[in-house]
């Protein structure tokens, strides 16, 4: 057996040499070299695979991180932080409600055709007209004595007009401006069926509610009820619209604008908010004191127009002596000085201002900031900022 394997050997090493010195591959190099090419493409068939396996592993948790899950590893991670003593942060869940019907500012920018079709619309006279009326009697009074609208109580002998399908009654003259410009309800509309949507959506109900403009405000309210959160009211305006003395005079724009239903709507989700933000886009800066500084603050941010009325909030604290006592008033409108400003009304609104704080000697009680007063800048902060 040594013998024999000794003669292998050699025999093998003289091929390798003729091999060499004749400079052609041997039969056992050019065989050898099929299994290494072989031995190539299996490494680089499991190489493809396993980045197959780890781009696949990486779009499940980016999935679960961006997608449905994220509420649920988010929760779980929350969870397991408080659990474990270390300090946690919790990012509440927040809904947001925007204004879904036509506003009077259509007329002064046209929506596009789709987003007009797809905007709620009210009811004609004819169909307002068909809707059944009773009776009231408060000893055949089931419901809340009350018009959930004007917040009136009836009276017996009062006639009022009823919603078909859930039987909610209200004053005829109250419906009937509701309806001219919505078809729902004005109690129970849709909110019923989107608590459950919107808690199914979130796996859970959203920590708080916040409510933008009039539409907007009344169904955050109504959810708000309904989940047992916190209502945030955004109200624009001070209740006022834009157009000029609408406030005083609505009466004869009502027919148009409807501005009846739009204030009482404004009104219903303003008793129910548990805060309201009447404030717009600017940030806190200046100079200047308070005599008390130990007293809490009353502050407003707003461009300084009549629209915004703050002149009208700095005049109703003045005139206050218990809400001066009790209070500071700090504000942040516009310019302080009339030279720095080009626009008439802001002109005329610096000028009331500091001449009621000459009237009532609101120095030290009172702060007047000036700052981001760019409001074409202003504006494409906010925008920004919602993108």
């Amino acid at each position: 057996m040594v013998a024999r394997t000794a003669v292998v050997s050699s025999s093998v090493r003289t091929m390798e040499r003729s091999t060499v010195r004749s400079g052609r591959p041997s039969v056992s190099s050019t065989t050898a070299r099929p299994q290494l090419s072989n031995l190539g493409l299996g490494y680089s068939i499991a190489i493809a695979l396993g980045f197959l396996i780890l781009f696949a592993s990486f779009l499940l948790a980016f999935y679960f991180c961006f997608g449905r899950g994220g509420d649920y590893w988010a929760g779980e991670a929350v969870t397991t932080a408080s659990s474990s003593g270390h300090l946690s942060i919790t990012v509440p869940r927040v809904l947001f409600v925007a204004e879904g019907s036509e506003s009077p500012e259509d007329d002064a920018y046209p929506s596009s055709s789709a987003a007009a079709a797809c905007s709620p619309v009210g009811l004609d006279a004819a169909a307002i007209a068909s809707y059944p009326k009773v009776v009231f009697s408060s000893k055949a009074a089931e419901a809340d004595a009350m018009c959930s609208i004007c917040l009136s109580e009836y009276r017996d002998g009062e006639t009022l007009r009823v919603m078909p399908e859930c039987r909610h009654g209200f004053h005829v003259a109250c419906l009937d401006a509701w309806l001219s410009r919505s078809a729902s309800c004005p109690v129970c509309r849709s909110s019923q069926d989107a608590a459950g949507e919107i808690a199914a959506e979130l796996q859970g109900t959203p920590d708080f509610i916040i409510g933008n403009y009039s539409d907007g405000n009344l169904v955050a309210s109504l959810l708000s009820y309904k989940m047992g959160i916190t209502h945030c009211n955004i109200a624009h305006a001070l209740e006022k619209t834009k157009y000029p003395d609408s406030d005083i005079f609505w009466k004869n724009f009502d027919e148009k604008y409807h501005f009846s239903c739009q204030f009482t709507t404004d009104i219903i989700a303003m008793n129910n908010a548990d805060f309201i933000i009447t404030s717009t886009y600017q940030e806190i800066a200046g100079s200047g004191h308070l005599d008390d500084r130990s007293k809490p603050i009353l502050f407003s941010m707003a461009r300084l127009d009549r629209v915004k009325d703050i002149t009208g909030l700095v005049e109703a604290f003045a005139k206050c002596a218990k809400l001066r006592e009790l209070a500071n008033l700090v504000v942040v409108a516009g310019y302080n000085d009339v030279k720095k400003s080009k626009d008439r009304e802001e002109i005329a609104e610096i000028e009331k201002m500091h001449e009621l704080i000459k009237t009532h000697k609101l120095f030290r009680q009172f702060r007047w900031i000036s700052a981001q007063t760019n409001r074409a800048r202003n504006g494409n902060v906010i925008l920004s900022i919602l993108q």
